[in-house]
């Protein structure tokens, strides 16, 4: 009784094949989509970068437009406490934006800034209030005061600081990014050009073993039963395949040959006695 036929053997080894190609191809899968991670990964970091760029410039922006000309008109004044109104609205805008976006590592890093930004519009807003209710001289007065600048300066140095790391992570991840693709683009040529020439120099390297040379040497056995008048030993008849079978036969094939020329002999020899 057989265990596997050479069909199913066959049809197993090329089984295999299909299924290392499948699990080459799903790890170039993955590699893609971890290089597609990367890239979000940098693209969000820039896009952080921007909002980081757009609230430093627009907290500049309304610092200029708190430092109105106290010799100005009434009309001008309000037109400037007016443009200093609708900075404010814009900085809040940019700082909401960039602290809902902010990773957590970074929040913990820069743990005051909201709150700087939060003052800084807030005294914005007590100068533009001034402005209005008391004089232009008194809001430059507030404007000019130094806790306001040292809050200035600490809100762009802070967000620059934002800038640069996360414009370096940026670099360094499209560079991790380009390694992997590369990784992932050697994979893809191993798997569509090496694993075909792996797989067919192992094919023939096993039909030769199991198939070609068995059937040469049973063709050989064959022969030698054939011209040979006693019993042969014949190869490869413990296999539980095809090829074991025909050893088989080969064998039962030669031991009914023998038998056949030991009764012709025998029958001979008998007639030759009579």
């Amino acid at each position: 009784m057989r265990r596997f036929g050479l069909t199913a053997k066959i049809t197993l080894l090329f089984a295999l094949f299909g299924i290392a190609a499948a699990l080459g191809l799903a790890g170039a899968l993955g590699g893609l989509a971890s290089v597609h991670q990367i890239d979000r990964e940098a693209f969000n970091g820039l896009q952080l970068a921007n909002r980081a760029s757009l609230l430093s410039s627009r907290v500049a922006q309304a610092s200029l437009l708190s430092r109105f000309d106290d010799g100005a008109s009434p009309q001008q004044v309000e037109q400037a406490l007016d443009a200093l109104d609708a900075a404010i609205e814009l900085v809040d805008a940019a700082r909401a934006s960039l602290v809902s976006a902010l990773p957590p590592e970074l929040s913990q890093a820069h743990p005051t800034l909201d709150a700087s930004i939060r003052t800084f519009i807030d005294f914005q807003r007590d100068i533009v209030d001034i402005g209005r209710r008391v004089s232009a001289k008194a809001a430059l007065i507030e404007a000019s005061a130094e806790a306001a600048r040292e809050n200035v300066r600490q809100i762009i140095s802070v967000t620059a600081t934002i800038r640069d790391d996360l414009d370096r992570q940026a670099g360094q991840a499209a560079s991790s990014a380009e390694m992997l693709a590369h990784q992932v683009r050697l994979r893809v040529i191993l798997i569509a050009v090496g694993l075909p020439l792996a797989g067919g120099a192992l094919a023939i390297t096993l039909l030769r073993a199991h198939l070609t040379r068995p059937l040469r040497e049973l063709m050989a056995a064959i022969d030698a039963t054939m011209a040979s008048e006693q019993v042969i030993e014949v190869p490869h008849r413990r296999r539980r395949d095809e090829i074991g079978e025909l050893a088989r036969t080969v064998r039962t094939l030669s031991e009914g040959r023998a038998t056949l020329v030991t009764r012709d002999a025998e029958a001979g020899l008998a007639q030759a006695r009579q």
